[in-house]
């Protein structure tokens, strides 16, 4: 089933663009994480449990920077899609007015 999008390309391009504030907020909270991460490995380095701490710390920031990466990407789409969709309307609001009506 094919879904149809009915928006403007002002609302993709504004959607992308609140996408990429949240993006640069996660980038603020995963960098916090990683302080967190170090200040953990001081109080404790040395044990097994140090270890597996320092293992789920590291283990979380990686996947919290694939997520990071995805939706940073994603973001880039909707705004490069945005532009696109605009230029495809352009376009064909001048064949229209040409009378080219075969496409």
């Amino acid at each position: 089933m094919a879904i149809t999008y009915t928006g403007t390309p002002e609302e993709v391009k504004a959607f992308g663009g609140k996408l990429q504030l949240e993006v640069d907020k996660m980038e603020g909270h995963m960098a916090a994480l990683d302080s967190v991460r170090d200040q953990f490995r001081a109080a404790v380095s040395g044990s097994e449990t140090g270890s597996a701490i320092q293992n789920s710390f590291t283990n979380a920031v990686n996947k919290g920077k694939a997520l990071q990466d995805l939706l940073r990407q994603a973001s880039e789409t909707m705004n490069q899609s945005g532009a696109k969709i605009d230029l495809a309307n352009i376009d064909g609001a001048g064949r229209i007015a040409k009378g080219d009506y075969n496409f």
